[in-house]
């Protein structure tokens, strides 16, 4: 999803700053809200690098594009804002575990074998793939041309070899293991980068290469280019079989749903929660802190479980995390009440009876959530509505 929302912010971008065409602001707007959406790191990785592509660019740098990077950044801001909110409420209300920073020096080849599996359109190594490779071998054999249309891609090609070699073994990631830099989680995320800048830049040599020839040349020129992609392609037998490989034959019918259901990912876990992970996976409900085990029924909407209790005022501790948001139900008919949060960071609720309690456990938005989703719909309509109506438009910016 990044990867198809990059070529309308880094282009939009570019035509910017080099060809001082500022209506393309509206380009980085669409591009960087749907990667807000899609994936928040990499919508950091990509900020990171526009920032890094400005310095490169400063004495291109004009009043006019600050102006209109700022209404870009403003109008990404409000359309991306339901996210943004969403994730800042939680991280506001209680110690998250964030992601896993663990893994710079995990998948690390070195660029020959990088090379050879990126020709081979290998899917069990992360590459560039074919076409990133035939984009780097028209590169560097046609240094001459990289301006194009007024355009020069140099900076892009020097940006796609060098995330290239960020992705293999040729650079020291063990001297970034415990600094900021480990947010990135894994090396290979830069792939991303260097595959959309190399066939980017190669696709700019391709069509003056192709502007060179004569129509006689063309043909067997783009055929032989074909004929690569067939002979390399994979079919999708080749996926299959790596789902297989990975998750096992259990799991490879049901693919990341049955990794999930038992077990599965830590991010964003409360900190309170990280070292009990054992215990909620086995479902452990503690009763006045004594521990047993019940019956949890899920479905998309809510968790539902009966606990039975002896006592009254018990405290139950069920095996269900809080997060901001979360409601309980004692009873149908009855509103749903805001948890008690326990020592683990899970859910919890003092029962006033001893008796059979039917409860049910769901996530509702905050008001904070229903403004900012209004905020982002609000914005995203006027956005696309500026376009069209010249005096809404002036209005907006």
């Amino acid at each position: 999803m990044v990867f198809l929302a990059l070529p309308l912010a880094l282009i939009g971008f570019e035509l910017m700053l080099q060809k001082h065409d500022y209506d393309k602001w509206t380009w980085l707007v669409f591009g960087f809200s749907l990667m807000l959406y899609a994936h928040l790191l990499s919508a950091l990785l990509v900020a990171l690098l526009l920032g890094l592509r400005l310095a490169f660019g400063w004495r291109q740098v004009t009043k006019d594009l600050g102006v209109n990077l700022c209404k870009a950044f403003i109008w990404s801001i409000l359309i991306g804002s339901y996210q943004l909110i969403t994730l800042l409420e939680q991280c506001v209300a209680q110690p998250l575990h964030s992601i896993y920073t663990g893994g710079l020096l995990t998948i690390l080849k070195d660029p020959a074998e990088l090379l050879s599996n990126s020709i081979n359109n290998s899917i069990y190594v992360y590459t560039i793939g074919l076409l990133g490779a035939v984009g780097l071998g028209l590169i560097v054999t046609n240094f001459d041309k990289l301006t194009y249309n007024g355009v020069n891609y140099g900076i892009w090609a020097c940006f796609g070899i060098g995330a290239f070699i960020l992705t293999s073994k040729l650079f020291p990631w063990r001297y970034l293991v415990h600094t900021p830099a480990a947010i990135i989680q894994y090396p290979y995320r830069l792939s991303l980068f260097a595959t959309f800048f190399l066939i980017m830049v190669g696709s700019v040599v391709l069509a003056q290469l192709i502007g060179n020839y004569s129509p006689t040349k063309i043909v067997p020129m783009l055929s032989l280019l074909l004929l690569i992609l067939v002979l390399f392609a994979r079919s999708n037998a080749d996926v299959l079989h790596k789902t297989k490989l990975v998750l096992g034959p259990r799991a490879a019918t049901t693919f990341q749903l049955q990794h999930y259901k038992d077990g599965g990912t830590d991010d964003y876990l409360p900190q309170r929660a990280k070292h009990q992970l054992p215990k909620l996976w086995a479902r452990r409900f503690y009763i006045n802190d004594h521990a047993t085990t019940f019956k949890i029924k899920a479905d998309p909407r809510a968790f539902t479980t009966t606990v039975k209790t002896a006592k009254p005022d018990t405290l139950v501790d069920l095996p269900i995390l809080y997060y901001v948001g979360a409601k309980i139900s004692t009873a149908t008919g009855k509103p749903p009440v805001t948890p008690l949060i326990s020592n683990r960071g899970t859910v919890a609720i003092t029962l006033p009876k001893a008796e059979v309690h039917r409860l049910q456990v769901t996530y509702q938005p905050t008001i904070k959530r229903q403004i900012s989703a209004a905020v982002a719909l609000i914005s995203l309509g006027s956005f696309c509505l500026q376009g069209h109506f010249p005096a809404f438009k002036k209005f907006l910016t």
